[in-house]
C-alpha cells in the first residue's frame, strides 16, 4: 500500500501543466513538462535515484577524469552546436526537446558539485552571476528570455549539463523574491539522446554528461567557488 500510495503521489506530482507566453506578434502555449512526466515516472520505476549517488565521486578516479578531459578537448568544436548560450542556432536545431521547468522543481538537478561566481558564456559572460539574480528580481531581466539551459533526462531527474551557473541564479532569485522562476531547458535522455542525429556530437555529448556530472549531493546544491 506503501509503495501504491507513492506511486499515486508522484503521477499527481508530474501532472503536465502548460504556461502561457505572450511575445510581440502571438500568444504560444508551451507544454512544461508533457511526456516527459511520463518517462520520468516511467525511469523512476525501472530504476530508482540511487542513494549511493551521493559521496561516491571517489569512484572515478584522476586519471580517468583526465582520459575524459582530454576527449572533450578534441570534441569541444562538436559541442559548441549543442549549446544555445554559445550557438543561438541549437534553440531552434532542439525545440522539439525544449520544455519548461519552475526553478523550485526539485527533479532539476546541479551535475557540478561546484561552481564559479562569474558566468563563462552568453551575454553575462565575465559577469557575476548575483548580477543576473538582482536582475531577474528587479525585472530587468527574464529567465525565459535568457538561452535554454541543456540537460538530461536520468534516473528519474532532469540533470542540468549546460547552464549550472544560470540555475543557481534561477533558484537564488526565486528563494529571494518569493516568487517563481520558469526557464527553459533542452533535455536530452541518456544514454540513447537520439535527438542528436550527428553520431560524432552525440558521442561527445555523452563524455561531456558524464565529465560534468560530478555532484556529490545528487545535485541537490552546488558548492559557489570563490573565484574564477
Amino acid at each position: 500500500h506503501t509503495l501504491a500510495n507513492a506511486v499515486s503521489a508522484l503521477q499527481q506530482e508530474l501532472a503536465p501543466r502548460s504556461l502561457l507566453l505572450g511575445g510581440q506578434d502571438s500568444l504560444v502555449e508551451l507544454d512544461v513538462v508533457n511526456t516527459h512526466a511520463e518517462r520520468v515516472h516511467h525511469q523512476t520505476q525501472q530504476h530508482r535515484m540511487s542513494p549511493h549517488l551521493s559521496g561516491r565521486a571517489d569512484e572515478c578516479s584522476v586519471l580517468q577524469r583526465i582520459m575524459l578531459t582530454e576527449c572533450l578537448k578534441s570534441d569541444s568544436k562538436f559541442l559548441l552546436e549543442l549549446d544555445p548560450s554559445r550557438d543561438k542556432r541549437a534553440e531552434d536545431t532542439y525545440s522539439r526537446c525544449k520544455y519548461w521547468f519552475e526553478a523550485s522543481d526539485e527533479r532539476v538537478r546541479f551535475a557540478h558539485k561546484a561552481i564559479s561566481p562569474y558566468f563563462r558564456n552568453g551575454d553575462h559572460e565575465y559577469q557575476e552571476t548575483t548580477k543576473l539574480v538582482d536582475e531577474l528580481i528587479d525585472g530587468q531581466k527574464s529567465a525565459g528570455d535568457l538561452p535554454s539551459l541543456v540537460g538530461i533526462l536520468y534516473q528519474g531527474a532532469w540533470w542540468v549539463i549546460c547552464g549550472n551557473r544560470r540555475l543557481h541564479a534561477y533558484q537564488e532569485s526565486a528563494r529571494r523574491s518569493k516568487s517563481e522562476i520558469w526557464f527553459k531547458m533542452i533535455v536530452h535522455e541518456f544514454p540513447e539522446c537520439a535527438a542528436i542525429q550527428d553520431g560524432t556530437v552525440r558521442q561527445a555529448f555523452r563524455l561531456k554528461a558524464i565529465h560534468a556530472m560530478d555532484t556529490v549531493n545528487q545535485g541537490r546544491q552546488p558548492l559557489v567557488r570563490g573565484g574564477r
